[in-house]
C-alpha cells in the first residue's frame, strides 16, 4: 500500500537526477513516505527511501548521491544546465562509494570532501511493467568540505557549473525535490549533527 504515490516527469536524461529535482519543502514532510512512482523517459520507476549505513543491504548500486556541508552547516548545491541539484554520479572502475563521491565532487565543484558516510539509499524498481524490471539502489552519503582545488571545465561539455552553499531550510528555493528527497535531506542533517 502506498502512503503517498505521485507521478513526476522531470524530462531529465538520467533517473539518478529524478529525486534531486523534485520539490523540497522541509516543513511538509512530517510522515515517512514508503513509495513514490517517478516517470522517466516514458517509463515508471518505484522509489523507496531506506535509511541505514549497512552497505551490504544496498547492492547492487548504480549511483551515489552526496550531501556536503560546510563548517557553517550549509549545504552545497550545483547548477547544472539550469537545474539546481546535489552532487553525485555512477561508480567507475570498481570504485568504492567514497571514491565515487570524491571524484564526482572534485570534478563537478572543485571541492574535496572528507568524512564521507553512507546514511541511506533509494531502492529503485523499474522500469515498472517491463520485461527488464529489476531492483537496484542509489546510495546517499553525507560529507563535509575538506578543501578546494582549482576548478576545470567539465570534460563532457566544457562548462563550469555554478555552485553555492545554502541553509538547509532554504534548499527548496533552489533544488526541486519530491517526498523522498525531503526524507533524504532530513536524514543527512540528522546524520551530520
Amino acid at each position: 500500500m502506498f502512503i503517498n504515490q505521485k507521478k513526476v516527469n522531470t524530462g531529465l536524461n538520467t533517473p539518478c537526477l529524478l529525486i534531486c529535482n523534485m520539490i523540497l519543502d522541509m516543513s511538509e514532510c512530517d510522515r515517512p513516505v514508503e513509495n513514490e512512482i517517478v516517470e522517466w523517459e516514458g517509463k515508471q520507476y518505484l522509489y523507496t527511501w531506506i535509511e541505514g549505513d549497512d552497505l551490504t543491504q544496498f547492492k547492487p548500486y548504480s549511483l551515489v548521491h552526496s550531501i556536503c556541508f560546510n563548517g557553517e552547516g550549509h549545504v552545497l548545491i550545483q547548477n547544472e544546465n539550469g537545474v539546481w541539484r546535489f552532487q553525485g554520479g555512477g561508480p567507475e572502475n570498481n570504485e568504492t562509494f567514497q571514491e565515487t563521491v570524491t571524484r564526482e565532487m572534485t570534478q563537478e565543484t572543485g571541492i574535496i570532501p572528507k568524512g564521507i558516510h553512507l546514511f541511506g539509499a533509494f531502492k529503485v524498481r523499474g522500469p515498472l511493467n517491463d520485461q527488464n524490471e529489476n531492483d537496484f539502489f542509489q546510495l546517499c552519503t553525507v560529507s563535509v568540505v575538506d578543501r578546494t582545488v582549482i576548478r576545470t571545465p567539465d570534460p563532457e561539455d566544457g562548462t563550469i557549473d555554478e555552485i553555492r552553499f545554502v541553509k538547509p531550510d532554504e534548499a527548496n528555493f533552489y533544488v526541486n525535490w519530491g517526498e523522498h528527497g525531503r526524507q533524504m535531506l532530513r536524514a543527512a542533517i540528522k546524520y551530520q549533527k
